[in-house]
């Protein structure tokens, strides 16, 4: 019964969490130099992960109507799926970067992070040499590319670490 809901009680976490990350947005305090203040891009955030978990749980709630009850019982030994493992993955990836940006930097932890989550979220077939090489070429545009657009654009500070 409860795995009937399971994506409708996970759209409901992620609201839940969406609005406590706007609640933390509001203690952020903003200098009134820039034309973007600090909070927003948390703000923004917050507001579209809601609305994706309010997608989520609505999408939940319209497949749980649909699955008859004998699809629904559990079944044999729980393993990870694909997509399971894909997003503990992910997860990890992203725990990791959060830590590592202040020490290593902006720069070098977005080149790394995209290169790893690239990889993490390729099928096997996408995972040879000439994939990776470009995986590198990608990583490296975007991660100039976002650091000028916050620094030079938005007049924001991001972390320099090792790089100086």
């Amino acid at each position: 019964m409860l795995r009937k809901y399971r994506d409708a009680i996970i759209g409901g976490i992620v609201i839940l969490l969406a609005a406590l990350l706007f609640l933390a947005s509001l203690t952020i305090k903003s200098l009134a130099l820039n034309l973007i203040k600090a909070d927003f891009f948390p703000k923004m955030d917050a507001v579209l992960l809601g609305v994706l978990g309010l997608i989520l749980l609505t999408d939940g709630l319209k497949k749980a109507k649909r699955l008859p009850a004998e699809v629904t019982e559990e079944r044999g030994p729980k393993t990870l799926t694909p997509g399971t493992r894909c997003m503990l993955e992910t997860l990890a990836l992203i725990a990791v970067y959060i830590f590592c940006l202040e020490p290593v930097g902006f720069m070098l932890s977005t080149f790394v992070y995209l290169i790893v989550q690239m990889i993490v979220l390729a099928d096997d077939s996408h995972r040879k040499k000439k994939d990776i090489v470009l995986f590198v070429i990608i990583s490296a545009i975007v991660a100039v590319g976002v650091y000028m657009l916050f620094t030079r654009v938005f007049y924001l500070m991001l972390p320099r670490g090792i790089l100086g």
